[in-house]
């Protein structure tokens, strides 16, 4: 419930993020500002081969540094990344190029997949 550190150096699967049919829940309650540093990991709201991922954060003024995520997914899978409140800042390492997240947007890289900053 307060300014919460998250990191992971990797290399795969961390924080609301499902592989081959598992299931994935990540949720940091309360609106502290929280960091996620996860540049070296796939991660936050990823699912793939047939997983279900939902990654929520409640609110505060976050910041995001990752390398994937917020809501890919592949082979039939399902994925959400979910933050409900707070001006948040957002920095894609890689990703899909045609999609940048930021505040207060609606995306959706395709079937199963859900961005959703409110």
């Amino acid at each position: 419930h307060g300014d919460d550190r998250y990191k992971s150096t990797g290399p795969y699967y961390n924080a609301g993020v499902a592989w081959d049919h598992s299931v994935s829940l990540t949720i940091d309650a309360g609106i502290g500002q929280d960091s996620y540093t996860f540049d070296g990991t796939t991660g936050l709201g990823k699912a793939d081969h047939t997983g279900w991922a939902v990654f929520l954060d409640e609110g505060g003024h976050d910041a995001y540094r990752v390398k994937s995520g917020f809501g890919e997914t592949s082979e039939q899978s399902f994925a959400a990344f979910i933050d409900l409140t707070g001006e948040d800042q957002y920095s894609l390492l890689s990703g899909v190029p045609d999609f940048r997240p930021g505040n207060s947007m609606i995306f959706s890289h395709g079937t199963g997949s859900f961005f959703q900053d409110r």
